[in-house]
């Protein structure tokens, strides 16, 4: 526990609110969705983020074609594909997300993420990020990997994407 003090004092520090900071993140990558998968958002995810990945990943139920599952990469704020997905997995476990909700982009979690590498005395070089709401009255959850420069694994943890509290870290 007292491993999580610095980086809970580092986050208490700033107030997390979502803003521009984003720009190319997470955030923006929901936003270059068509209207009929942003009620239906299940997933997403990506890899190497520093803190922005260069591609997102997106599993979305279609609204216009009777609730199928699609697979959705979003590369600089474009779809870059968009396919039928098998992913029938995150439509059993998820519920689709409350993007109305959603007040913390990666930069933020990147942040955060910074935070507690520093409080393990570790220096964060990339993160692995999942976003999912487990429940229809659930609130959003960032899951972040954190690793170092030489692609090592230092820890992960779970913040909430409504406030940027975290709820768990190892």
């Amino acid at each position: 526990m007292k491993s999580a003090l610095p980086f809970l004092a580092v986050l208490i520090s700033g107030v997390i609110t979502l803003s521009a900071q984003d720009s190319g993140g997470a955030l923006a990558a929901l936003n270059a969705l068509p209207q009929k998968y942003r009620d239906g958002v299940l997933k997403l995810s990506a890899d190497n983020g520093t803190p922005n990945p260069p591609q997102w990943y997106i599993t979305a139920l279609n609204s216009d074609a009777s609730n199928t599952i699609h697979s959705i990469i979003i590369t600089d704020g474009q779809i870059t594909s968009e396919k039928l997905s098998l992913d029938l997995r995150s439509a059993v476990q998820n519920s689709p997300l409350n993007l109305g909700a959603i007040r913390i982009g990666s930069t933020e979690a990147w942040n955060a993420a910074a935070g507690y590498c520093r409080g393990k005395g570790k220096t964060l070089s990339s993160v692995s990020y999942v976003l999912q709401q487990q429940g229809k009255d659930a609130a959003p959850l960032w899951s972040i990997w954190c690793y170092d420069k030489g692609g090592s694994y230092i820890g992960f943890l779970k913040l909430l994407a409504t406030t940027g509290t975290v709820i768990s870290s190892d």
